[in-house]
């Protein structure tokens, strides 16, 4: 019997992001995906945040009586599964993490929020709000209001201190990849050592957008993890 698998997207990402990992996948897992509240498909909301988040993935278990799956979180989809693990422990079997930023503080938090300053997108970045428009339709300038305000909340309040995070009893794999420019290996490597069953890996040659990262490498690296 295949165990299952969620896999979550990241901030400002949908879940159709992921259709050449789920044909890797598929012969080793049933897989589950789903949008963040005010992503993609899901209905707008004046508000969205990490507790948020967590909460609906705890929903989303329940509803599809799922008993311990595994997860692979991207960026802040794996964020969001060690922060439901935290919180409620024995929620999750395995989790394999790529590109979470872990260390938010009032200076990153204000750099990368700065990113998602809507007209300066509009000047620097076109051809990337036209994507968002694809994934998002008609509520993509919310999702990056949104998600620019969750980011300086978070830099003022981190949601993952050491202390939760020994609460994360179950084995996970807290990745990175060596060209990615908005997570360090330092802060990922220093995510990993707080969580009592971790271990840290760095992908070589490999950067932060999904759509970059190589599906076949990682597939290779999550079977071998979530399977043994």
């Amino acid at each position: 019997m295949k165990p299952d698998l969620i896999i979550l997207h990241g901030a400002l990402g949908t879940k159709q992001q992921f259709g050449r990992f789920i044909e890797l996948l598929e012969p080793f897992f049933n897989i589950h995906t789903l949008d963040f509240i005010g992503h993609g498909m899901e209905p707008p909301t004046s508000s969205f945040g990490i507790g948020t988040f967590a909460d609906q993935l705890a929903e989303f278990i329940t509803i599809k009586e799922l008993h311990k799956p595994v997860v692979f979180g991207y960026s802040m989809g794996g964020y969001v599964a060690l922060f439901l693990e935290a919180s409620r422990p024995g929620s999750l079997g395995k989790i394999f993490t790529l590109a979470t930023k872990y260390e938010w503080n009032p200076e990153s938090s204000k750099k990368e929020a700065g990113y998602l300053q809507i007209d300066v997108m509009k000047e620097k970045v076109p051809k990337y709000l036209d994507y968002l428009k694809k994934l998002h339709g008609d509520q993509w300038q919310n999702t990056v209001n949104q998600t620019r305000e969750m980011m300086l909340r978070m830099g003022s309040a981190p949601e993952l201190s050491e202390e939760r995070l020994k609460n994360v009893q179950i084995d996970c794999l807290i990745s990175v990849g060596e060209w990615d420019r908005m997570v360090s290996a330092q802060e990922t490597q220093q995510l990993a050592s707080s969580i009592p069953n971790a271990r840290f890996e760095i992908w070589s040659e490999m950067e932060h957008p999904i759509e970059k990262v190589d599906a076949k490498i990682i597939t290779e690296k999550l079977t071998s993890f979530l399977l043994n």
